[in-house]
Formats: C-alpha cells, structure tokens, sequence
C-alpha cells in the first residue's frame, strides 16, 4: 500500500514538471513571435469635391403587378417564379363556363335581329318602289322606315351584348403585357381570384433603374440629368447613372424628395444586378463651397466586423492596435473618416500577412 501511494505521488509530481515545462514553453514562444512587416500612412486633411450619399434599390424599369378583371376560379396556370414570358402570353386561365352560354346566347340574338332586319329592307325597297310609282301612300313608306330604323337598333343592341360577352372571354385569359421574367405568383389552380387581385408580378429582364429618396437639405444641389455613382452594397462594385426623374413634392414622403436613376447599359452588362438589390447613390453638391477637407485613407486598409469598422495603428512600442472607426462617403478608393482617427496619426496600409490586434510589427518602408 505504501508502494502504492509513493507511485501516485511520484506521477503526480511528473505530470505537475510536465504543465509546467508546458506553460513556459508556450509562454516563451508566445514572447519570441515573428513581428509582421508592415507599412504606414499618415493621415491627412485632402480636398474633395462636396459629395451625398443616399441609400437606394434597384428595381426593373418596367414592371407590373397583374390583377384579375373579373371574379372566377383559376382553372390553370401556366408558368412559375424565375420564368421568362413574351408580350401576349397566357399566364393562366379563369373559368368560363358562366360567360359561354352568354356568348351562345348572343350570337342567337345577332343571327335572328341580322334576318329580321334583312326581310324588313326588302319589304322597304318594295315599298319605296311603289311610293315613287305612287303606288304606296306616303304613311306606309314612313310605317316600313320606322321598322327599318328598329330593327337596325336591335342589331346594334345585340352586337354591343356580344362584344361584352366576349370582353368578359378575354378577361378569363391573363396574359403578358410586355416581356419579361415572372418574379412572384400569388395564385394556384383552383384558387378564386377577385377584380383587382394580384396574380402575378412581372419585371423587364436587362433595364434597371435606381429608386432613392433624398432629403430636403440636398434635393436643391441637384437637377435633373446629373451624372451620379451608384455601388452596390453586396459586392461593393460602381455603376455609372444619370437622374432621370425628380420628384418636386414630399408631401407624402416625410421631408424625403424620389429620384430616380437610370443605369448605363454598357456597365449593366458587365455586372450580375438583380431588382431588390440595395445600393448607395453618390452625387455632387451643387453648394457654394466647390470642396472642403476631410480625412481620408485608402479604402483597402478599413477592417469589416459585423457592423463594426475598423483600421489597424501602432502603439510606440511596435505593436498592432485595432482602431474603432466611423466612415463617411467613399471617394474613388479611399474612404472619408468621420471619427476615430485624426490628422497626423498613422495607420497600416499594407502587412504581410494577416495582422490581429496586440501582434508586435516591424515598419518598413
């Protein structure tokens, strides 16, 4: 038993050396870590043109909701989300078994009020016939005129019942109003659709123009076939745009003015832009200051964490400290900073390899 105990003790004591010998191992490595190479830049006050920036969605230039024109159980549907479709195409179909009868019926009407009106001419030219014979008094022509008159409006009557009935057909067919890509579908065959219901949303495939509001403090600055820069949020890439509608109300917009951009064709082609996708819109303030100084740095050096943004400086002691930042408008590739940073402080520009906060650096040149 005694054995025992001293062999636990002594295990004890190894594996106690062992953590030890471990710890200071890591603890010199930690103290011995290569310093990455880095280079700096010092910040400073550069004049800019006077540039907003307003948040923005892209959306189809030509775009539609298609509703239902008359109420009826959808009896088929022929096309999905994601499908592309021509101007005319039929998109689905509303029952129309109440409308055929009426159709029946007023094709019935035309034939019998077409023959009615047949017999009466001919009964009309006998007696005109015999009137300039002076045959027929002058009553009888005027009685077979009259009849003549009556049966030409029963005709139209009847005409004007079938061409509603075959309007209420048409309605019984939704189909495409201009070409392009079904985007939503809000129905299944065998749903009741009502007059006004929306069916199915359709876009135009390749035409996109920016939708953005702007607020009064700025709507002043600019007009009407101003060229703007549009970035996409997700990918950070730059479209060229010109407005091309500006709203002079903000009645019902809260002090906000709608503008709306159109993208040039020859950068759309070269991009993947989606309707939906949001974008910041950049354009020249028209103010009396021409420019003004702010701080800029290269738009490369800024570090995104979640909604945190961030840029890398070093301490007097060589060390990489993680700097919190608010940024402003981008101007080419470099980014305003708004705070956090002031004139004349440094910051990393370009490291060797991945740099994290507290790692030791070595500045060159």
């Amino acid at each position: 038993m005694k054995n025992f105990t001293l062999i636990i003790i002594a295990l004890i004591g190894f594996s106690t050396s062992f953590v030890s010998c471990k710890k200071h191992h890591t603890e010199l490595s930690e103290d011995n870590r290569m310093p990455v190479s880095v280079k700096l830049s010092t910040v400073g006050m550069d004049a800019v043109d006077n540039l907003f920036t307003v948040s923005g969605k892209i959306q189809a230039t030509n775009h539609a909701a298609i509703s239902a024109r008359m109420m009826g159980y959808i009896t088929s549907t022929n096309v999905k989300i994601g499908d592309k479709v021509s101007t005319g195409q039929v998109l689905a179909n509303i029952s129309d078994a109440d409308i055929r009868p009426q159709i029946a019926q007023a094709d019935a009407a035309v034939l019998e009020a077409q023959t009615n009106l047949n017999n009466i001419e001919k009964d009309y030219a006998r007696i005109k016939n015999l009137f300039d014979k002076q045959s027929a008094t002058q009553k009888e022509l005027d009685d077979i005129t009259t009849q003549v008159n009556m049966m030409k409006a029963r005709l139209q009557q009847v005409q004007e019942a079938k061409n509603s009935a075959s309007t209420l057909l048409a309605y019984t067919r939704i189909t495409a109003p201009f070409s392009g890509v079904i985007t939503e579908k809000y129905i299944n065959t065998g749903d009741l659709a009502n007059p006004g219901q929306p069916l199915f949303s359709l876009e135009s495939g390749n035409n996109f123009e920016v939708e953005a509001m702007v607020p009064e403090s700025y709507i002043t600055q600019i007009k009407k076939g101003d060229i703007v820069k549009v970035t996409l949020k997700s990918n950070d890439q730059a479209l060229d745009g010109t407005i091309n509608e500006l709203s002079r109300s903000a009645l019902n917009t809260g002090g906000q003015y709608l503008i709306k951009v159109s993208l040039d064709d020859k950068t759309l082609k070269d991009q993947s832009i989606f309707s939906g996708m949001y974008v910041n819109v950049s354009m020249a303030g028209k103010s009396s200051a021409g420019s003004s100084e702010k701080i800029l740095v290269d738009k490369n050096a800024i570090i995104q964490k979640g909604q945190l943004t961030g840029l890398f400086t070093v301490s007097d002691d060589h060390v990489a400290l993680l700097r919190w930042v608010r940024l402003g408008n981008t101007y080419g590739d470099q980014v305003e900073i708004l705070s956090g940073l002031s004139q004349g402080e440094q910051y990393v520009v370009e490291s060797e390899s991945r740099l994290l906060n507290g790692v030791k650096v070595n500045v060159t040149e």
